[in-house]
């Protein structure tokens, strides 16, 4: 698998680049909405 992923860096590192921002974001968001949603549920 990481054999694959270095070489999607080595063909197009921006695209890889652009993919793991949006894959950070998307976590961020979801780790977001938990702490949130466990603020609510616990007072």
């Amino acid at each position: 698998m990481s054999t694959v992923v270095l070489s999607q860096v080595q063909a197009d590192p921006r695209r890889f680049l652009k993919a793991l921002a949006s894959q950070e974001a998307l976590l961020a968001i979801a780790v977001i909405v938990l702490a949130v949603a466990v603020g609510l549920y616990n007072p």
